[in-house]
């Protein structure tokens, strides 16, 4: 089946199980529920500009070519739960009114979520990310979830802004993760994550409590000039590259105790305002600049 209904207003829409070969909505309003649970989606798929009044479930959807959502509008909740997309996809500049769910989903090319605004809580836990992933200057305004998500590729949440608690453990980021000057205003979790590539948290404002227990940085991991509002925990990370803590600020407790560093540490510039803990720490690289001597 093929689809053309550009700037179509659609009541209470039931696409669900349809398998479509090429679908195009641009800026087509639903009014009501909107369903395409199930729905195969063959060429390119567009929805650009769209405005959904209602939920929106696309859980189980298979998009076998590029889609694109950009400047989209959910007014209500949005559930893409275990959607897979073989190509491209864009959902730059949505704007998501209520719950958002990617749990499970699967992404084969690049994704762009870039200045996306996330109303209410949002999931992607268990998310395979193939390519780039592209999350810069969004905005998650509840709870955020991406634990246990593969990202293959690059990711960069460059200057996003999580407003509510923000989840990471256990991911697995296969190529850099770039969170630079991105602002965490709640509890932040990357506990037991993998970072594969470089990790760079430089600039990073963390407003809670900030969790790196057990994390495994393979490249290097820059923390330059970041700011740990709470406490800070890093319990038993290890290090495999260059660690640079360079002119960060923790005000609160900071926690490296069981720490591996394995290249060159730098802590200069940084200052400690709570209790600071790096007992068991090991040093197999270099050079060391830190507060306190590392066990070897």
């Amino acid at each position: 089946m093929t689809l053309d209904l550009t700037e179509a207003v659609l009541i209470d829409i039931d696409l669900a199980g349809c398998n479509l070969q090429s679908a195009n909505f641009i800026k087509a309003h639903f009014t009501g529920a909107a369903s395409f649970g199930g729905a195969i989606f063959g060429g390119t798929t567009r929805f650009d500009g769209v405005m959904f009044g209602g939920n929106a479930r696309f859980d189980g959807a298979m998009f076998g070519g590029n889609a694109r959502f950009d400047g989209a509008m959910f007014g209500s909740d949005a559930w893409f739960d275990g959607a897979t997309f073989g190509g491209d996809v864009g959902f730059g500049g949505v704007m998501f009114g209520g719950t958002t769910r990617f749990d499970g989903a699967m992404f084969g090319g690049d994704v762009g979520f870039g200045k996306a605004m996330f109303g209410g809580n949002a999931r992607f836990d268990g998310a395979t990310f193939g390519g780039t992933a592209r999350f810069g200057e969004a905005t998650f305004g509840g709870t955020v979830g991406f634990g246990g998500v593969m990202f293959g590729g690059t990711t960069r949440f460059d200057g996003t802004t999580f407003n509510g608690d923000a989840r990471f453990g256990g991911v697995t980021f296969g190529g850099t993760a770039r969170f630079g000057e991105a602002t965490f205003g709640g509890t932040v979790g990357f506990g037991k994550a993998t970072f594969g590539g470089n990790a760079r948290f430089g600039g990073v404002m963390f407003s809670g409590t900030t969790w790196f227990g057990e994390a495994m940085f393979n490249g290097a991991a820059w923390f330059g000039e970041a700011k740990f509002g709470g406490n800070a925990r890093f319990d038993g990370a290890m290090f495999s590259g260059d660690a640079w803590f360079g002119g960060a600020m923790f005000s609160g407790d900071a926690w490296f105790g069981g720490v591996m560093f394995g290249g060159t540490v730098g802590f200069g510039g940084a200052m400690f305002g709570g209790t600071t803990s790096f007992d068991g720490a090991a040093l197999a690289g270099t050079s060391y600049d830190g507060p306190k001597p590392v066990a070897e």
